[in-house]
């Protein structure tokens, strides 16, 4: 992953794919919410089996490590679902390190609208 924009693609096409669904404007919306850890803004993207509450989101994600880059490799996409392959640059919040991750993100249409589906066991209570 080069540096510069924190959301890049693996290609140009990815990014039209991705543009012609309608899903660009609310993946950079939330993942830029992410990099900026405005932790409410990201919680008003995310949909789940169950309400995750946003007493509990925000300072769960309060120790998050923070998202530097993200680089989105793979797309697959139907009418109402889109599983991304990201790869993403963190940081460590307590000793600074990097770390380089791959991570599957997952959206889905709800009443025409993207969200970002929570896969996160801490926060569904799914196993």
């Amino acid at each position: 992953m080069h540096k510069g924009a924190p959301i890049q693609y693996a290609d140009e096409l990815l990014q039209t794919e991705i543009s012609q669904a309608g899903l660009l404007l609310p993946f950079n919306d939330y993942w830029s919410a992410h990099i900026a850890k405005d932790w409410l803004r990201l919680h008003s993207f995310e949909a789940a089996d169950a309400p995750v509450s946003v007493e509990f989101y925000v300072p769960y994600h309060a120790r998050a490590w923070h998202v530097s880059q993200i680089e989105i490799l793979k797309i697959q996409l139907d009418a109402n679902e889109a599983h991304l392959t990201l790869r993403m640059e963190l940081r460590n919040p307590d000793d600074g390190k990097a770390r380089s991750m791959h991570r599957q993100d997952k959206w889905v249409r709800i009443d025409g609208v993207w969200r970002h589906w929570v896969t996160d066991p801490m926060l569904t209570g799914n196993r």
